[in-house]
């Protein structure tokens, strides 16, 4: 009968530390990015110290348990209170290997486990050829878009779907733009849709490359002016491209700095949008024989690598051009009395000694 009793005694006092306690393990069943952290929780209500609750981990696909210990990658903190002890395991940098069973043994009440799935980051990348993002007009245009995980994949321009357009040829992750325009400018996307991946909601990763489709520099420019000293001289300068050009102005060898243009040399531009043209306008005011006569000078446009020049020659007149006959007259003149006045006094002389 004794024997009987302390029996029951037994079986109730391990109902009451197998039963009575509250013990639990959480996260349950996590799904966490690569390279981030996670922390598992093991609470026990056992009285006793925590050092009886011990962390183990079998890798997925793994035969064995291993033993987790504090250091390197893991990190165990434990903690006590009157009625509650906690264990905590942190697991840093996750890689996809971390992925698995991890566990929480507490000694002589139960084990309790959790599956960590550790899944990379999606990610999306486009590559284009030519890879130069200034396009020549004409030529055809490749995106290759991949992402590390199987998904739809949808190719964009400025936030727009480019399915069924035409010289726009999609297949699968690849589309080709045929024959590029200037109007195929702009931003363009490649879009990868990844839907219910490991329980993950629906996402978007994009992938981004911003084009412009160019066309060379031609200059045309005033190639020949002839003035009058104290004119301003215009020489106009029509760069076309597309997008617009730059233009720097020479003075023969030497180029026209912001310093150097001023009250009597500036330069006016204005855009043509229509005719994508940049006109330039070289303007010289009060020219002299002296300063400009004979003088040559260069307008050179360039845009994305492409680039164009012209000339044109300044020519100024002679102030003293006006003259020239009157100085000849003059000239004629005082030859020719020296001479009359000899011939006459020498016709005189000869008459006063004939017989």
């Amino acid at each position: 009968m004794k024997f009987f009793q302390f029996s029951v005694v037994i079986v109730i006092v391990w109902v009451q530390r197998s039963y009575c306690s509250v013990s639990s393990l959480e996260p349950i069943d996590p799904k966490v990015r690569s390279m981030e952290n996670i922390t598992f929780t093991c609470t026990t209500t056992v009285p006793g110290d925590v050092s009886i609750i011990k962390w183990l981990f079998k890798s997925s696909g793994g035969s064995g348990e291993t033993e987790l210990s504090d250091g390197g990658k893991y990190h165990i903190d434990d903690e006590m209170s009157t009625e509650e002890g906690y264990s905590y395991l942190t697991v840093t940098n996750l890689e996809l290997d971390d992925s698995g069973e991890y566990k929480c043994r507490i000694t002589g009440v139960a084990t309790f486990s959790s599956q960590l799935t550790v899944y990379d980051v999606p990610t999306a990348s486009m590559v284009m050829d030519p890879s130069n993002p200034n396009i020549e007009l004409g030529i055809n245009i490749t995106f290759n878009c991949t992402s590390n995980y199987e998904a739809q994949i949808e190719f964009t321009k400025n936030g727009e779907s480019l399915e069924g357009l035409e010289r726009v040829d999609i297949e699968s992750s690849v589309m080709t733009i045929v024959d590029s325009q200037l109007t195929d400018s702009g931003s363009y996307e490649c879009v990868v849709n990844i839907t219910d991946h490991i329980g993950l909601t629906e996402r978007t990763e994009v992938a981004r490359d911003i084009i412009t489709v160019t066309t060379p520099v031609h200059v045309n420019m005033t190639t020949h002016l002839r003035l009058e000293e104290g004119e301003t001289a215009r020489f106009s300068c029509n760069a076309t491209s597309y997008p617009f050009p730059s233009i720097v102005w020479y003075d023969g060898n030497q180029q026209l700095a912001n310093e150097t243009i001023g009250d009597k040399l500036f330069v006016s531009e204005t855009e043509d949008q229509q005719r994508s043209t940049l006109v330039s306008v070289l303007n010289i005011r009060r020219v002299t024989y002296e300063a400009h006569h004979g003088t040559q000078f260069y307008c050179n446009a360039s845009n994305n690598g492409t680039s164009d020049s012209d000339h044109g020659l300044l020519e100024i007149k002679d102030p003293w051009i006006a003259l020239w006959p009157c100085l000849g007259v003059l000239i004629e003149i005082s030859i020719l009395l020296p001479l009359i006045f000899a011939a006459e006094k020498y016709l005189s002389c000869c008459k006063s000694k004939a017989p």
